[in-house]
């Protein structure tokens, strides 16, 4: 029953420290993109939410004289 499914019952020949460091080359290059788009999505919504207090501080507008 298990013959076609080699993922769950492989064999392994890889020593515990081989396979953690494939586990981690692995989880580095498939969620390394994720920390880059969330900080452009985090950086653009604070630009907005805060572009509001800055239109509505009247002490911060600037009168020529």
């Amino acid at each position: 029953m298990y013959d076609k499914h080699h993922y769950i019952f492989a064999a392994y020949t890889e020593t515990a420290t081989e396979m953690t460091l494939a586990q981690c080359i692995s989880f580095w290059l498939l969620f390394n993109y994720l920390v880059p788009l969330d900080l452009a999505v985090m950086l653009e919504t604070n630009q907005i939410f805060y572009s509001g207090f800055i239109v509505m501080d009247a002490k911060m507008a600037h009168v020529n004289k």
